[in-house]
């Protein structure tokens, strides 16, 4: 605008906006991940240098083993939140934990506080980044349910059992998406699909790819997780023994060999053996044939 009205910067000729387009379509690559964050080169870095479970302190940018301060800003709040997008699940729930404590210590999370939890200073009591984190890590475990049909290729006739709640089904007779639609038509928050192949496990078989029906399934909301026989019994036999199952969903690798907390009435599973999708269908799904259930 200034150059149209002859005023200033009669020389530039927009070289700048030019090399910020051409860095930007060389940083999009990056962003093409499941959960959307850029790859985590980065991120890597703050868990090595950073993270010091479960408290995260900044350190010396060239010498990353020295802390460059004995506090914590409580715009750290937000990062159990992107550990749950990125699907690092354990040590959000750890920050997590630990910024809760902070909270119940002071009833409220201080602006900055030090690592044995006192206040550094104060402003801004209200921190909306801890909300966030809590949602997210809500969002990636409930209570699980088993549906009928078992096989949930119809129309869920226990939906009252379902609403709110993870659907346990079994593997087979339709495709892994018509399965997706019938449950969260019926009120789930995500479906685990159980093999009905007798015996398989995590440990011989390797995992695939839950593909579609070969329609559009930008409908599908709802987080679907695929279990072998073995694992998938595990849940099934908490269930029989005890009042209620919560599971935790997670689709890192790293936390197979699944952790479990059993209390009087409850029985809290951490599922690592699974294969977890942000959705039913991932990218990939566009470019695999479909695939019998």
């Amino acid at each position: 605008m200034l150059k149209e009205k002859g005023e200033y910067m009669q020389w530039y000729n927009g070289e700048l906006l030019q090399m910020a387009k051409e860095l930007g379509y060389k940083l999009l690559p990056a962003f093409n991940t499941t959960s959307g964050l850029p790859y985590p080169r980065h991120y890597d870095a703050i868990m090595r240098y950073i993270s010091q479970p479960p408290l995260l302190l900044d350190v010396h940018i060239h010498k990353p083993m020295l802390n460059a301060r004995t506090w914590m800003d409580s715009l750290l709040a937000f990062f159990p939140g992107l550990q749950v997008l990125k699907g690092d699940i354990r040590p959000a729930i750890e920050t997590h934990e630990m910024l809760y404590q902070v909270i119940k210590k002071h009833n409220f999370l201080p602006e900055a506080f030090t690592t044995d939890f006192r206040v550094h200073w104060a402003q801004h009591p209200l921190r909306p980044e801890f909300a966030e984190s809590t949602y997210f890590l809500y969002k990636t475990r409930g209570f699980v349910a088993t549906i009928k049909p078992y096989n949930g290729c119809s129309e869920i006739t226990n939906p009252e059992v379902v609403k709110e709640k993870i659907a346990l089904m079994q593997r087979g007779q339709c495709m892994f998406a018509e399965k997706a639609r019938n449950i969260q038509k019926a009120g789930a928050i995500g479906g685990i699909v159980i093999d009905d192949n007798e015996g398989s496990s995590s440990d011989t078989a390797p995992l695939f790819q839950m593909a579609g029906d070969g329609k559009n399934t930008d409908d599908i909301t709802i987080p679907m997780l695929f279990l072998f026989n073995k694992e998938g019994n595990i849940i099934l036999d908490a269930i029989r023994e005890y009042e209620s199952v919560e599971v935790l969903l997670s689709d890192k690798a790293k936390d197979r060999g699944a952790d479990a907390l059993f209390g009087s009435s409850s029985f809290v599973f951490d599922i690592g053996n699974g294969f977890l999708m942000k959705q039913l269908i991932s990218e990939m799904c566009h470019y695999l044939p479909p695939l019998p259930s």
